[in-house]
């Protein structure tokens, strides 16, 4: 049997003796109760306690709880790490990969590039959020902050809304596809049934940016400034000039608002371009330069210069033709040929000119009367006037002057009177033959 060496402690007084035992002999740990005081445990080889609940590994100098194969320097498995200050004062290491920090007021997290520094960046609980801190040690500041409802400001520890950012002097976000040869840098808004509903593009290969309203584009710039809404095809009408094009599939408006209110707006379809002026702006279009108003158009016609009286509006042009008919001084009617009448109505005024020839005889004594004009005289302007240019039908031999007609008030007709003021009766005399032609000019105020 192979001995060895062991000293021993005497029951008696104490004294450590030597005494032979057997190298393979098993001593209990339930006999003895080790207590090295202030002496140092030393062993060049491994540490196993209780299996795997402890192991040293001497080879490589690798610690493992749980674990006999230590991967590094602490290898722990199946199992958290605490690191306890007080109730309020911890942080945990988790087996399931979790980290919790503890700490009265806030747990932080700090970083820095040297062990002399306080904290050149940090990470902090606050109120149930997170503020982000940066700048180095000894001016690090916060400079962004996630509130426990999710919202998130930069530069700001109140956001009010989902996203706010705030600075000093400007405050630009930037979006960069680090990329200039045809990447697009986008913006998309989304609900939870359409993920890009709404969307902002810049194409850096055309720098040219798109605007889309219910996932179908809306408006286009393209890269000279010039806009196109409806279509991303812009009609140019020439070149150095901005463009804005409004296209619809139909028609197309641009409409112009005060307060919620529409003050006018510019309409075209295939059948109009029209530019109406609505009850938020006065109801009225006005052309202006430097100098003041040029014109305005409203209710009572177009009113030029600064001029805003009502009945100084021009509210009517029209120009077209009339069929003069004899409508007494003959007795029997016969063929017109070469006749007809034309008009120029500007406000209630009525230009005209007339050319009447006729086939049949005269009546004498009868009062020679011309009808058909467009529109009945004014019914209290007596103003206006017909002069005969050239009456071929007429007595040239008549010494005292041409005839020269009359509109009555009401009336539609003309009537023609002797230089003398009398009327001009169709006789053998005056009117010697309707076969020739009477041309005649005149004007008259109409009511409208």
């Amino acid at each position: 049997m192979s001995q060895t060496k062991a000293q021993l402690i005497d029951p008696v007084d104490g004294t450590i003796v030597n005494a032979d035992i057997n190298a393979s002999a098993a001593i209990a740990g339930t006999k003895i109760s080790p207590d090295f005081g202030s002496q140092n445990v030393a062993t060049t080889g491994n540490l196993t306690v209780d299996t795997n609940t402890l192991f040293v590994n001497a080879s490589n100098n690798r610690v493992g709880l749980g674990t006999t194969s230590p991967q590094v320097g602490l290898d722990i498995r199946n199992g958290s790490v605490m690191v306890l200050d007080s109730a309020d004062a911890f942080i945990t290491l988790t087996a399931t990969g979790s980290i919790e920090l503890c700490r009265t007021g806030g747990a932080f997290i700090d970083f820095s590039t040297a062990g002399t520094e306080d904290h050149d960046c940090r990470i902090k609980q606050e109120s149930d959020g997170l503020a982000f801190t940066t700048g180095g040690n000894g001016s690090a500041n916060e400079k962004l902050r996630i509130l426990s409802n999710g919202r998130i400001g930069i530069g700001t520890s109140s956001p009010s809304t989902l996203m706010e950012l705030s600075g000093g002097g400007n405050s630009t976000l930037t979006i960069n596809t680090g990329n200039n040869s045809g990447d697009n840098s986008q913006l998309a808004f989304a609900d939870s049934a359409d993920g890009n509903v709404g969307f902002i593009n810049y194409d850096h290969g055309t720098n040219n940016m798109q605007f889309r309203v219910n996932q179908a584009q809306r408006m286009h710039i393209d890269n000279t400034g010039d806009i196109g809404i409806g279509s991303n095809t812009i009609n140019l009408q020439a070149v150095n000039r901005t463009v804005v094009s409004v296209n619809g599939s139909d028609s197309a408006a641009l409409c112009f608002n005060r307060s919620d209110g529409i003050t006018g707006f510019i309409f075209a379809d295939s059948n109009e371009f029209r530019l109406q002026a609505e009850a938020g702006g006065g109801d009225l279009i006005r052309i202006r330069n430097n100098n003041g108003t040029i014109c305005q158009f409203d209710d009572d016609g177009i009113k030029f210069n600064n001029d805003t009286a009502a009945d100084n509006g021009l509210d009517d042009y029209e120009e077209g033709q009339w069929t003069p008919v004899y409508n007494s001084g003959i007795t029997s009617a016969g063929s017109y040929s070469n006749t007809l009448g034309h008009y120029t109505k500007i406000g209630n005024t009525v230009f005209f000119t007339l050319r009447i020839q006729m086939s049949g005889s005269n009546a004498n004594f009868a009062h020679l009367i011309i009808n058909g004009l467009p529109y009945a005289a004014h019914g209290s302007k007596k103003e206006g006037g017909v002069s005969i240019g050239y009456g071929q039908a007429l007595n040239q031999n008549n010494t005292a002057g041409k005839p020269t007609g009359h509109i009555p008030q009401g009336s539609s007709a003309i009537q023609f009177y002797e230089p003398s003021g009398l009327p001009l009766y169709a006789n053998n005399t005056t009117f010697v033959n309707l076969d020739e032609t009477i041309h005649a000019r005149g004007f008259y105020y109409t009511a409208s």
